[in-house]
């Protein structure tokens, strides 16, 4: 059966937190969206069809992704880049493939004026033309809309395209184990747990891996994955890992 980290264990890995107090547990026990900050993913290594892309990421100071850069841009898997606020809140997330083309322009809102605000709403530009870093000329638009849980958890999400009559809903739901429903997982560290981007973009809070890898580092987060004939592991929205290395930047 799946364990879910104990409070004391997940002080020894979440770097993130300043110190590991008896103050601290009650908080990482109600706080399954907790950070391991210290090791920002720096490259993913997958196939992709023909071949391997490597996707390698650089953070600001505040440990965020800025960019997300690959060594094969094609049609449907373009360069990302990550645009903050001075609240270090993320506004924009762009799919670009340089010049001045973009597979798609995220714009984020947020529920109130605070740090630890919850994105509400995503306004999407798809197919953009990008002009002195700024939106030109679109040919398709929507909006989402996200409910959460009471511990910041996406439970749902609600997607309308302008000129379409139809809603696309998702839902989302977690075990007592804090991974999402349906799926059977490892006792690891997920990848996504390394930044709240990433849980947010994937829709996906959960503490453990759905699959077994076949090496973990010394903060037991997969660095080799071999996932054939088994569901792949999504990350970033739309790279889906099969046969995949992950190297981290772990202080």
């Amino acid at each position: 059966m799946t364990r879910f980290f104990t409070p004391t264990f997940l002080c020894l890995v979440l770097i993130g937190l300043a110190g590991c107090k008896k103050g601290d547990e009650k908080l990482l026990e109600n706080n399954p969206t907790a950070e391991l900050k210290g090791c920002p993913i720096e490259r993913i290594i997958y196939y992709r069809f023909p071949d391997t892309d490597t996707i390698t990421f650089t953070y600001n100071s505040w440990d965020d992704p800025i960019s997300g850069t690959r060594s094969r841009v094609t049609t449907g898997a373009p360069n990302y880049e990550f645009r903050y606020d001075k609240k270090h809140r993320l506004t924009d997330f762009i799919g670009w493939y340089g010049g001045d083309g973009a597979e798609y322009w995220h714009k984020y809102f947020y529920d109130n004026a605070g740090s630890n605000a919850n994105i509400i709403a995503d306004s999407v530009y798809a197919f953009v033309r990008i002009q002195k870093g700024n939106i030109a000329q679109y040919y398709g638009a929507g909006l989402t809309v996200f409910a959460y849980d009471k511990k910041g958890r996406i439970i749902m999400d609600s997607t309308k395209w302008r000129g379409s009559s139809g809603v696309t809903v998702n839902h989302y739901s977690y075990n007592e184990n804090g991974n999402l429903t349906g799926k059977q997982y490892d006792e690891n560290l997920n990848p996504h747990r390394t930044n709240k981007i990433w849980m947010f973009l994937d829709r996906d809070y959960s503490v453990n891996n759905p699959f077994v890898a076949d090496s973990y580092n010394l903060h037991m987060l997969p660095t080799k994955i071999n996932l054939d004939g088994k569901p792949a592991f999504l990350v970033l929205a739309n790279n889906y890992l099969l046969n995949a290395q992950l190297i981290y930047g772990c202080k």
